[in-house]
C-alpha cells in the first residue's frame, strides 16, 4: 500500500469512530456557524466561574420516558450538557446544546436554564446552509428571546407576531421546529436533574 493509500485509509479509519462525524462526510449537508460553543456560553452563562461539561447518553428508564412525551420525535441519544457554579461552588444554570433536524438541514440549539429548568434565554448555533434563508426573518424579529421564562411545558404554538406574510410557511415551520428544540433541551435537563436539584 502506497502513502497516499495509507493516508486515506487513516483518514476513513478516523470519521468511521470520531463522534458525530459520519465516514461519508462528502453527503453531509453544509454547516452555516452563527456563534460559537465559546460565545454561547459567555453569553448564555455570563456568572459562571466554573464550567463542567457533561456527555449524556440516554439509555434505559430515562430514554423511555421521554420517548412517550408527544413532542420527543428525536432519535438522538448522545446530547452535551454544560453546567454553570458560581464562586461558591454552587450550581448556577446549566446549557444544553440540542441538534434537532429538519427536512433541508440540521438545527443546533445552545439552550440555558435555570436551576429550576426554565428557559433563561436561547441561541442558534449553526444550521443547515439550505435552511439559513428561511431562518433570518425569525432571527431579526427576535423569535428566539421568546422563550425566556418556558419549561418543559411550554406549547408548541406560534404567537401571532409570526404568523404574517413577512413569515413563510416554511419559515413558520423552521419556527416550530426550534420551539420543539428548546422544549426538549428543558424536558431532557428535567429527565437528567430530577430529584438531584438543590
Amino acid at each position: 500500500m502506497n502513502k497516499t493509500l495509507r493516508t486515506l485509509a487513516l483518514v476513513a479509519l478516523i470519521s468511521a469512530f470520531q463522534p458525530g462525524v459520519p465516514a461519508s462526510a462528502e453527503t453531509v449537508e453544509p454547516m452555516v456557524p452563527f456563534v460559537s460553543l465559546k460565545e454561547a456560553v459567555a453569553k448564555l452563562l455570563p456568572g459562571a466561574t466554573k464550567l463542567t461539561q457533561r456527555d449524556i447518553v440516554l439509555g434505559g428508564e430515562r430514554l423511555d420516558r421521554l420517548r412517550k412525551l408527544r413532542n420527543w420525535d428525536t432519535d438522538e441519544t448522545r446530547f452535551t450538557l454544560y453546567h454553570a457554579r458560581d464562586e461558591k461552588g454552587r450550581i448556577a444554570g446549566a446549557l444544553a446544546i440540542f441538534p434537532e433536524q429538519t427536512v433541508q438541514g440540521p438545527l443546533v440549539l445552545a439552550v440555558a436554564l435555570s436551576n429550576e429548568g426554565r428557559v433563561t434565554e436561547a441561541l442558534l448555533m449553526e444550521a443547515g446552509n439550505k435552511t439559513v434563508d428561511r431562518l433570518l426573518p425569525l432571527l431579526r424579529a427576535g423569535y428566539l428571546r421568546t422563550f425566556a421564562g418556558k419549561d418543559k411545558d411550554m406549547k408548541l404554538v406560534l404567537d401571532k407576531k409570526f404568523k404574517t406574510p413577512e413569515f413563510s410557511p416554511l419559515a413558520q415551520t423552521y419556527a416550530l421546529h426550534i420551539a420543539n428544540a428548546v422544549k426538549k433541551s428543558a424536558q431532557l435537563f428535567d429527565a437528567l436533574t430530577k430529584g438531584k436539584r438543590r
